[in-house]
This record gives C-alpha cells, sequence and structure tokens, in this order.
C-alpha cells in the first residue's frame, strides 16, 4: 500500500512538472507570434502578417493596404515613417479564456506617447499553429 501511494504520489508530481511546462510552451509560442505579427503589422508589411492571422484577417490587411498605397505620395511616406516609430512591447499572455485560444496584452509605445497604450489581440491554434484572429477587443 505504501509503495501505490509513493507511487500515486511521485506520478501526479511529474504530470503537475509537465503541465506546467506545457503552460509556459504554449504561452512563449503565442506570445512570439504576437510580436511577429505586431513587427510587420506597425511596418506596414501586411504581407508578412496576413501570413500570420486568419484568411478573414488577412483580407482586411490587404484591403488596408491598398488604401495606404492609393494615398499621395507625400502622405504615404508619413504615414510610413511614423509607423516605423511605433514600438510594441507584450504585457501579458491569457491562456485561461478558452481552449487553444490566447488573449495577448500589448503596450503601443510612441515617440510623443512614452507611456503607450495597451491594446489586446486574440490568436488560436488553427493546424496546430498560431494565428491571429482579432485585433482589440
Amino acid at each position: 500500500m505504501k509503495r501505490y501511494l509513493t507511487f500515486t504520489f511521485v506520478s501526479l508530481v511529474i504530470l503537475s512538472v509537465f503541465f506546467v511546462a506545457s503552460c509556459n510552451r504554449v504561452e512563449k509560442t503565442a506570445e512570439l507570434k504576437a510580436k511577429e505579427f505586431l513587427d510587420a503589422f506597425f511596418k506596414i508589411d501586411y504581407n508578412a502578417a496576413a501570413l500570420l492571422c486568419t484568411e478573414e484577417l488577412a483580407q482586411e490587411l490587404t484591403a488596408s493596404l491598398k488604401s495606404i498605397e492609393s494615398l499621395d505620395v507625400g502622405v504615404r511616406e508619413m504615414v510610413i515613417k511614423q509607423t516605423s516609430e511605433v514600438k510594441t512591447q507584450i504585457k501579458s499572455v491569457d491562456t485561461d479564456s478558452k481552449k487553444d485560444t490566447v488573449i495577448v496584452t500589448y503596450r503601443v509605445i510612441l515617440p510623443s506617447f512614452p507611456n503607450g497604450i495597451e491594446n489586446t489581440l486574440s490568436l488560436s491554434k488553427i493546424d496546430k499553429e498560431w494565428k491571429v484572429v482579432e485585433l482589440g477587443r
């Protein structure tokens, strides 16, 4: 009986360690995908950002890119310059909302607004890959 209890206890400890490690891996992978998306998004590299999100969001990004490309050259260059100065910082990754979905809270830091503005994006696991499904809430 004592061996059984020891085995059970050790098994629970091992499972707990694997569970915690798995959660950390999910958070880290989602955080990296979110950062990669945000970097491309604020560099107005919507083609690269589109590869990191769902098809629906990719279509919205393509429409936005067409809008930016239709601007006068001077205005377009100003928009690109201002967005290239934007920095992002991941604040938190919430894995508790739904299975295979995380909410990433990030801060957008502008040169003229160093305290930044907090926003969120949602990622879901689609075909074993994290994809951005929604910007903001």
